[in-house]
């Protein structure tokens, strides 16, 4: 991300708490200390994208990335949760808890 990249954080909030909305959840830490994570992840709500995007922020093969602090890395988690919940997920990139509410499973 270059320095001078400027994101309207109040109109990322305002979107992403109407795509969240109900949830009682908001990634206030994420917004806090990652704006192009959260730019990046309104731009993608609803789609099959989303899930490959957030796939690869939780989980990643580069061994010179750090991680992310515990309360955003439970914040990217939570929205992946939301994001499946909502039923936007779709076939493998799917929440790891996908489907529980099927008997059979």
């Amino acid at each position: 991300m270059e320095k001078s990249e400027v994101f309207d954080v109040p109109q990322l909030r305002s979107k992403l708490q109407s795509l969240i909305a109900g949830t009682g959840f908001y990634p206030a830490e994420l917004e806090a200390l990652f704006p192009r994570i959260l730019n990046e992840i309104v731009l993608l709500w609803g789609k099959p994208e989303l899930d490959i995007y957030l796939n690869g922020l939780m989980v990643t093969e580069r061994t010179d990335r750090q991680g992310f602090p515990d309360a955003v890395a439970s914040e990217i988690f939570r929205l992946s949760t939301i994001h499946g919940a909502f039923g936007l997920s779709q076939g493998q990139f799917a929440s790891g808890w996908a489907g529980v509410n099927e008997a059979h499973l």
